[in-house]
């Protein structure tokens, strides 16, 4: 999925992000070949930019819930079967 400027993201650790550019980058370590998202976090004041290949592999990047998708999500909760597993080891494994 491509994104566009303007779009809020989750990445990676950076939490909500703002794409605020998309193209080449002029930087030592950048490949002047590959397109990079130029993403703004939200919630770190101290960090100016990050700059991730459109077509990363390594971190997760993903369309943020909109605030309606998020409500509805927290009001389907208490619909929302509990799985539980009571084997301890068996449970490790798929959680």
């Amino acid at each position: 999925m491509m994104f566009q400027v303007n779009d809020l993201v989750v990445f990676g650790s950076h939490g909500i992000c703002e794409v605020k550019e998309i193209g080449n980058l002029r930087m030592y370590e950048a490949d002047e070949e590959r397109t990079y998202y130029t993403l703004k976090p939200l919630y770190e004041e101290h960090q100016s930019a990050v700059y991730t290949p459109v077509d990363n592999r390594k971190t997760a990047i993903r369309a943020a819930a909109t605030r309606e998708e998020a409500m509805d999500l927290i009001d389907q909760i208490p619909s929302i079967e509990a799985i539980w597993v009571l084997d301890e080891r068996e449970r490790e494994c798929i959680f």
